[in-house]
């Protein structure tokens, strides 16, 4: 599993626990922070691969969060 993927496998899973729950999502922790701009410094990443919140791609999606 890429580091893209794990990441947003994990937020995604906190950030839909917590809709159910009619609350957003928690801010990034530094080891979130830290695994975030580490994957923004990667020149290959997939725009398709983590898109959330209408961005118009991965980098977008990313940056957002932050």
């Amino acid at each position: 599993m890429s580091k893209l993927t794990a990441f947003a496998n994990d937020y995604l899973k906190a950030a839909s626990q917590r809709k159910a729950m009619g609350i957003p999502p928690l801010p990034l922790d530094s080891e979130q922070t830290t695994v975030l701009c580490d994957l923004l410094q990667e020149k290959d990443l997939d725009p398709k691969a983590f898109v959330i919140d209408g961005q118009k791609d991965t980098v977008s999606s990313l940056v957002y969060l932050l």
